[in-house]
């Protein structure tokens, strides 16, 4: 479809032409987001083989100013953050975002367009990488994903883009709700109208592992007084019927239990593209929390503590195996990113000393590829394992 059929009601729409890029250094920003923070093997189109944002959303950035100094607001705070330089010039890109999103996000009754969601996202990503350390992280533009996907208006099919935009949002909801260790603020129920809920592709079930994982963080993260929506068998199940229904291709191409010891300690699991890694690194991510938040653990009783050993052995093997699709595919950087966060929630599980260096000697690897910000990630552990 036409951009301008899907963008003229969007605030500051302008059917202008040529493309609005001012200088050189903008039009290098523009790609370093199409080609890299965009990109099916980093960030926004990962789950997402058509890739909405690194094509349609950047074509519809010629006619929405809102999509443009989105994408130019966080292309312009991730450059700085790989070179280690200055960002100096974010934050105008940013403000211009500021001055059409805030009327519409104050005003309870206005609706979110496709376009206005596409650059929101955007906006959380340039959020990411605020900061020193993940822990600076305001997560403002939170408020407006979470708006995004629950104004959803029940027993309606999502847009191609919008679903694409909610399932990102999730994504980065997932992300402060494991480092955080609380709930995501999404009504996961509307994510059943998506098409990836029933797609047989194999975006529809990596993102359908992740929709369970999302389950799973709710329950493990919930308040003492809050009833679960689900029992911990059932999630328990529905995690395993994931697994046991999977399509073949979604089998490790290479499996070896042990890794070359000279480089990693961790299992070798080779798999097929981003799809595969990412959707069996949340399968183990699911596997971790159902072990530590297994609620046979609360109980008094003889087997009480062999339960406990138990779940600390399936913890330590999901984990390392989290911890091994990310070294044995590195094309897939967002299953780094994914393995520190859960470092980040349990990490402590770990006490045998080769491991701790690996984990450690992983984390670097990740911040010198400019992945993520991991140095406050091995200080915390660190001082959990000493």
């Amino acid at each position: 479809a036409s951009p301008v059929s899907h963008t003229s009601r969007t605030p500051g729409y302008s059917n202008c032409c040529p493309w609005p890029i001012e200088s050189e250094d903008e039009a290098r920003l523009f790609l370093h987001f199409v080609n890299r923070l965009s990109s099916w093997a980093t960030k926004l189109d990962t789950f997402d083989s058509k890739r909405h944002f690194g094509t349609e959303v950047a074509r519809r950035a010629a006619f929405i100013p809102v999509i443009m100094n989105a994408i130019l607001a966080s292309a312009a705070r991730h450059s700085a953050f790989i070179t280690a330089t200055a960002d100096t010039i974010s934050e105008a890109y940013h403000n211009k975002c500021l001055q059409i999103l805030i009327p519409v996000l104050d005003d309870p009754c206005d609706v979110l367009d496709e376009n206005l969601c596409a650059a929101i996202i955007i906006l959380r990503q340039y959020e990411e990488y605020d900061g020193d350390v993940p822990e600076n992280d305001e997560r403002c533009h939170l408020f407006g994903s979470t708006r995004m996907v629950n104004s959803i208006t029940p027993n309606t099919t999502p847009s191609s883009l919008r679903d694409a935009a909610n399932w990102i949002a999730l994504r980065q909801e997932i992300h402060i709700s494991l480092t955080n260790k609380q709930p995501v603020s999404i009504i996961l129920d509307a994510y059943r109208q998506s098409p990836k809920f029933t797609s047989d592709t194999e975006d529809g079930w990596a993102n359908r592992i992740v929709f369970l994982f999302a389950k799973v963080l709710n329950y493990a993260f919930r308040s003492e007084d809050t009833v679960p929506d689900e029992s911990w068998t059932t999630l328990q199940e529905q995690v395993e019927t994931w697994y046991s229904t999977k399509p073949s291709y979604f089998a490790p191409l290479w499996a070896a239990r042990d890794g070359d010891a000279r480089v990693t300690p961790f299992p070798r699991i080779v798999m097929l593209g981003q799809a595969q890694a990412n959707g069996m690194q949340h399968y183990y991510l699911a596997k971790i929390l159902l072990a530590a938040y297994d609620p046979r653990l609360l109980r008094l009783g003889f087997d009480t503590r062999k339960l406990r050993r138990e779940s600390e052995e399936n913890v330590l093997h999901n984990l390392r195996m989290v911890i091994g699709l990310a070294t044995s595919n590195p094309q897939c950087e967002t299953t780094f990113m994914h393995a520190s966060h859960m470092l980040t929630a349990c990490g402590n599980y770990l006490t045998d000393a080769e491991e701790q260096e690996g984990v450690v000697n992983f984390l670097r690897d990740i911040e010198e590829r400019k992945i993520w910000r991991t140095a406050s990630i091995i200080s915390r552990l660190q001082d959990q394992w000493n």
